[in-house]
């Protein structure tokens, strides 16, 4: 990664992009959708290779999304299905055989995550996503604590003129991170990329493990977080 500093705004936009790929069905209004945030933050010197990889990836596979989304993250029966709650991943472990055994939903994780959306007043359900995503009851899906992870960026961007109201959003953030989404997005990624055959979606949650990971390692040495 390039060691330039990525502005607060570009790193709203960017977990935003990762949050639509988890919350939109990937069709063809996303997926043109998709190419244009990717070239706005390629544009702005975002991530170039890593988001040229993924926008590459979009263009040649994407008519091949829709039934890797469903498979992945939505039939539990299709035999790839990797569940994406906090709980069901950070409340299970990996057996003998090395297959990994899911935790029960609704737990701890979701019941804390649930708080941290209510204290800054983030409603999942009022966001434009897949219709079927809002009946779910369970607050710790994926692509809500990344959407929640945007949020908390686009209003620090939004205070930047009253440092200390700004710095309440990145202290909300960084906590966010280490106590949950970065406690579980690495294992995430890894039972990802066993379950899927398509390399967009294994190339996404491995960009956001990673970015994530980065961002917590800046968070520990107190630096400023840098492509």
């Amino acid at each position: 990664m390039e060691k330039s500093r990525i502005p607060i705004g570009r790193v709203a936009d960017f977990y935003q992009f990762l949050a639509s790929c988890f919350l939109k069905e990937p069709n063809r209004l996303w997926m043109q959708g998709a190419k244009n945030a990717l070239d706005k933050l390629i544009q702005a010197g975002c991530l170039v290779p890593e988001l040229q990889v993924i926008r590459h990836i979009l263009e040649k596979n994407g008519e091949d999304l829709e039934q890797a989304y469903y498979d992945l993250f939505f039939v539990p029966q299709s035999g790839r299905y990797v569940p994406p709650f906090e709980s069901a991943v950070a409340g299970g472990y990996e057996r003998k055989n090395g297959s990994y055994f899911y935790g029960n939903l609704a737990g701890k994780q979701e019941i804390a995550v649930g708080q941290y959306y209510a204290q800054m007043d983030f409603h999942w359900r009022n966001m434009d996503i897949y219709q079927p995503l809002k009946q779910i009851p369970f607050s710790d899906h994926i692509g809500f604590e990344l959407a929640f992870v945007s949020f908390l960026c686009y209003q620090e961007q939004a205070w930047a003129l009253e440092e200390e109201k700004a710095k309440i959003y990145r202290q909300w953030r960084q906590e966010f991170l280490s106590r949950h989404l970065g406690r579980w997005i690495v294992k995430y990624s890894e039972l990802v990329a066993i379950g899927s055959e398509l390399a967009f979606y294994k190339s996404v949650i491995e960009l956001a493990a990673a970015f994530v990971s980065h961002e917590l390692a800046c968070q520990a040495s107190g630096r400023e977080v840098k492509e």
